[in-house]
């Protein structure tokens, strides 16, 4: 049996906002699908703000997220 992995924590933040209401739905579980592929990303609910605050380790990390949400999952 092999130790478990310590993924590093989140240091850069962006937050989402979708442009319609269908977006809206399709984000929670494109994100949800990213975060269980991608052990070092995370995503959280401001419910001050009402924004989807996406965690990762660097603007590219997070910009080539991004780009797979709107390329993978349609989510403008």
């Amino acid at each position: 049996m092999l130790p478990a992995i310590d993924f590093p924590e989140p240091i850069y933040r962006v937050a989402i906002v979708p442009a319609t209401k269908a977006d809206e739905d399709k984000l929670g579980n494109a994100l949800s699908r990213l975060v269980e592929e991608d052990p070092t990303l995370k995503h959280t609910r401001d419910i001050a703000t009402h924004q989807e605050i996406l965690e990762g380790m660097g603007d590219i990390h997070l910009d080539t997220v991004i780009e797979k949400l709107k390329a993978k999952f349609g989510v403008t």
